[in-house]
């Protein structure tokens, strides 16, 4: 699930096998697109939609700041604290 972050992080929309870590790091028609399928055809399709969708970097770019690790860190470290409390 990383490339399709750094990826993002670039502003660039991914397209990806609907399948393991992308589809918690894409948003279809946001950021990216899927494809249902590992066959040409579903992958054809998918490049078909991703010409047609206008994508906004910044956007993405948005989006993949979620999975930066000092937010990572400092979520963990509050998650933590959080249950310590009780």
């Amino acid at each position: 699930g990383l490339t399709p972050v750094q990826a993002m992080a670039a502003g660039r929309p991914v397209i990806a096998y609907a399948g393991g870590g992308a589809l918690d790091s894409v948003v279809e028609g946001v950021t990216g697109t899927f494809f249902p399928e590992q066959t040409p055809e579903s992958l054809a399709a998918a490049l078909q939609l991703w010409e047609e969708t206008a994508f906004d970097p910044e956007t993405i770019r948005a989006h993949a700041r979620q999975f930066d690790s000092a937010l990572f860190k400092a979520r963990f470290r509050a998650f933590v604290e959080e249950q310590v409390r009780g």
